[in-house]
């Protein structure tokens, strides 16, 4: 009786050991998960250029702008609106949504001449916004 109840306390301790081990792991798992390089802050999206986005996505315009990218311009962050389709302009507007040019699109492609050197100035391209 006493052995038996011997094996009983060595497989609780060893249960109680697993379960520690285990927990211990999940939250490892979920330290790792939540860490990931990609994570760092977000910069927070001006308030303008958010309206914009958020008149944009209200829209039932056709073929409004179907994406939103931020890139570093000429020492500060812009943001670009992309069309859908049809040789619609790529509209750029600084951080305060001041228009500054459409380096690509219309009719011709070169948008419309302001900012030449756009795809090779600008730099840091980053998603803020794309219709599914």
């Amino acid at each position: 009786m006493q052995q038996h109840i011997m094996a009983f306390r060595l497989t609780t301790k060893s249960l109680m050991r697993y379960a520690i081990a285990l927990h211990a792991s999940f939250v490892i798992l979920l330290l790792g998960v939540s860490c990931k390089e990609n994570d760092k802050p977000r910069r927070a999206i001006p308030d303008c250029v958010q309206l914009r986005i958020d008149t944009l996505a209200n829209s039932t315009i056709i073929n409004s702008p179907t994406q939103v990218l931020r890139y570093q311009y000429q020492g500060e962050s812009v943001y670009m609106f992309r069309g859908g389709c049809c040789d619609q302009f790529e509209f750029v507007y600084s951080g305060e949504c001041v228009y500054l040019c459409a380096p690509s699109g219309g009719f011709t492609g070169m948008g419309d001449g302001k900012c030449p050197n756009f795809s090779l100035e600008a730099t840091h391209e980053v998603v803020v916004r794309e219709d599914d």
